[in-house]
């Protein structure tokens, strides 16, 4: 199996991607939650309070709550979402990227409004997660080095989604199962090589076009043949007749000479 590493390769100068854009911006709401300043706290997503506060449908990656215990694990998430993030955009792209991190937002969101009792989502973990279970099920079967680690990258998804599972369903299990439902669909789009592309729209009005066209030199050619064949057709039945007239004189004249 070919192995892949967490790092940028082929010389491309990846200052400037998407995923470093949003990486700063989750840079900047770490670093003012750390200093508990109550700038980004209104962005978090609570169920209880979701219909009241629509925007944490989208925001909650960037709504951290400061809370110096865990800051080696948040320093260990915004790792993780530079490396996979440019990885992710590099082989599939800044549309595809956008899609499955929006939709590593918002799906999750959307399905723990089932969940019985009050759930808060907070930090990028949840669509970090996406971005890198997606990734894995563009390759299943192929090998990743996960810091230094080698695994198969369908057990990398597997243990990102017990992670969100269990980080989600502390103390309430069905929280953590519908948050990682969506995920699991998002791995499923990746198997099956679902992705987006620029000019992707404008592709496929193209390709119509070249096939109307084609159909269109298909059908001449045909018309033309059918024109031909009957041509040959005629041409066959008047010499056939020519032959058959001629045949009756000589019988006559054979007749005469009688």
């Amino acid at each position: 199996m070919r192995s892949t590493r967490f790092e940028s390769r082929g010389g491309r100068n990846t200052a400037f991607t998407l995923t470093n854009g949003v990486l700063a911006s989750l840079v900047v709401a770490f670093v003012v939650s750390w200093f508990q300043i109550p700038l980004f706290e209104n962005l978090a997503f609570v169920t209880i309070e979701a219909m009241s506060r629509p925007w944490t449908f989208l925001t909650y990656p960037w709504g951290m709550i400061g809370d110096g215990t865990r800051i080696i694990w948040d320093l260990i998430l915004l790792l993780w979402f530079y490396q996979i993030g440019n990885m992710l955009e590099k082989q599939a792209g800044v549309a595809t990227w956008a899609a499955v991190f929006g939709a590593g937002i918002v799906m999750p969101a959307a399905c723990l409004l089932a969940a019985p009792n009050p759930v808060l989502l907070s930090g990028a973990y949840v669509p970090a997660a996406a971005l890198g279970i997606y990734w894995c099920g563009l390759s299943p079967n192929e090998s990743a080095h996960f810091w230094g680690l080698p695994v198969a990258r369908k057990w990398l998804a597997l243990v990102l989604m017990l992670l969100v599972v269990f980080a989600v369903g502390t103390g309430q299990p069905v929280a953590g199962f519908l948050a990682g439902v969506p995920l699991g669909v998002l791995y499923v789009a990746g198997v099956n090589g679902i992705q987006l592309r620029p000019g992707t729209i404008a592709a496929r009005r193209d390709a119509k076009k070249k096939q109307a066209e084609f159909n269109t030199f298909i059908d001449d050619v045909r018309t033309r043949e059918q024109e031909r064949e009957e041509r040959e057709r005629l041409r066959k039945l008047f010499e056939s007749s020519i032959q058959d007239d001629s045949h009756s004189d000589d019988d006559r004249y054979r007749s005469d000479e009688r």
